[in-house]
């Protein structure tokens, strides 16, 4: 049953304020248990239905067994339809299987201007959220911003999504979104997932940025991930993003920051300027990765900065590439600061099951990894002397502790990390950090470029050489 079916009708607006802001003044709920749906927007045949607007409502669905609000075909529901200027702004969505479904006949500008800004997808209990936030299919110009996703049904074995980006999407942004409290409480494969890209374009010009995605958790056997960019999919970005608190505590299975695992060996992919920071499993064979590159090739890595600090012995790495790539120079990875701070186990800021012939570049890193192993690649790598012989190039990478603001804000401290300033690499991809701030000519290391405090003039009394007739002290300045 739907309540409200919006077909071949053009420049509908539905305003859910009653004094022109942006205060949720109306309700439109579907009380039906019997597949309802809130809201369905479409039209028949191949001329697309265009400017209709939702916002500043509170939508509810009757069960979360159905969707909320279909973007689709107007004669079958949730089957590909054409449409354009879309737009889903400041509502909030309650109990469904997926907030919005939006499905697009795959043409070229089919689903422009296709946006979904401001909503809130975040209730808890009987009103969660139970699958996907937002499904977009075969839309090519979508924008996904500023929306607050989280706290779905946990009591269900299916892989939660708060965003996914499936099949044929291109041209679309994903940027200012917090993705939160995705918790699959049940044991099986199954885990959530902050950002799923599966659209499968080689080129599909897909930007992900300044989204902030935490507490997401699980006790299944898969991974549980912040953004994953999968099957041929390629032309991503993934920049400016802080991933943290990305946690996996079953006996098997793991949890990473972001999983790379097209099968394009072209899939011309950036990530830089992100923050990664306390991703971790149980231990034994669930262990915690920053940043996995598990098939394909065409990946830049550049100016992340990843802490991990697994409580647990086991095998954790900030970079981890996996058997599977082959490639050679399928990665560059250059200017990042790689952390592990593990207490015990196996800890390492590269570990790579591949030959060092896949690395195009790797240099200008910063390794830190207190009692454990730089890298591995073969066999432990302990020095830097070590991952120069193993990985080869590295002849201007570091091995320096960062100090960063705190354990979940990876700024670095301005007076702390003189040795980690202009010592990174000019890059043409990356002329600004996670804050916007501008790289200077000589950039440096890691997501955050600062400028050094200045030194402290301090007078000081320091103990002077002995004389004959003893100690005596004298002032001296101290820079």
């Amino acid at each position: 049953s739907r309540l409200i079916k919006i077909v071949n009708n053009n420049y509908v607006t539905i305003d859910g304020s009653n004094n022109g802001t942006t205060s949720r003044d109306l309700t439109i709920s579907n009380t039906s248990t019997t597949s309802p749906n809130v809201i369905w927007i479409g039209s028949t045949g191949t001329t697309p239905i265009h400017h209709v607007t939702v916002k500043n409502a509170i939508i509810s669905n009757g069960v979360n067994t159905s969707t909320a609000v279909i973007v689709s075909d107007g004669t079958t529901s949730g089957t590909a339809g054409y449409f354009n200027n879309i737009t889903i702004q400041n509502n909030s969505i309650r109990k469904a299987y997926m907030g919005v479904y939006g499905i697009a006949v795959v043409a070229a500008g089919n689903g422009n201007a296709y946006t979904l800004n401001g909503n809130s997808l975040n209730n808890t209990g009987t009103d969660a959220i139970r699958y996907v936030g937002f499904y977009l299919q075969g839309i090519d110009g979508a924008s996904v911003t500023n929306n607050a996703i989280g706290s779905f049904d946990n009591t269900i074995s299916e892989i939660d999504r708060g965003i996914w980006l499936a099949t044929d999407v291109k041209n679309t942004t994903i940027s200012g979104n917090t993705i939160s409290n995705l918790d699959v409480n049940v044991t099986g494969t199954s885990n959530p997932v902050g950002i799923n890209i599966t659209s499968g374009i080689t080129g599909a010009n897909i930007t992900v940025t300044g989204n902030t995605i935490t507490g997401l958790t699980s006790i299944g056997t898969g991974t549980t991930t912040g953004i994953v960019s999968t099957i041929g999919t390629g032309g991503v970005t993934i920049s400016k993003n802080k991933i943290g608190d990305i946690k996996n505590t079953a006996a098997s299975g793991s949890a990473a920051g972001i999983v790379l695992s097209s099968t394009s060996t072209s899939a011309a992919t950036l990530v830089s300027n992100n923050f990664i920071y306390d991703v971790a499993g149980a231990g034994g064979s669930t262990n915690g990765y920053g940043i996995v590159v598990a098939s394909g090739a065409g990946y830049e890595i550049y100016n992340n900065s990843v802490s991990l600090n697994q409580a647990v012995a086991g095998t954790t790495a900030d970079v981890y590439v996996a058997a599977a790539v082959t490639d050679a120079g399928a990665i560059n990875l250059r200017n990042n600061i790689l952390a592990n701070n593990q207490a015990s186990g196996s800890r390492y800021a590269v570990y790579s099951l591949a030959a060092n012939t896949v690395f195009a570049a790797i240099d200008y890193n910063d390794y830190y990894v207190p009692g454990g192993s730089l890298g591995y690649i073969s066999f432990d790598r302990n020095t830097l002397a070590d991952m120069q012989t193993g990985f080869g190039g590295n002849a201007n990478s570091k091995n320096v502790a960062p100090v960063f603001t705190s354990a979940t804000d990876l700024h670095l401290n301005t007076i702390l990390n003189i040795n980690l300033n202009a010592v990174a690499t000019s890059i043409g991809s990356v002329t600004d950090d996670i804050d916007g701030d501008t790289r200077s000519g000589t950039p440096d290391m890691g997501a955050d470029e600062f400028s050094p405090a200045p030194g402290l003039n301090v007078g000081l009394t320091a103990l002077v050489a002995p004389g004959t007739n003893g100690c005596h002290t004298g002032p001296e300045n101290v820079t």
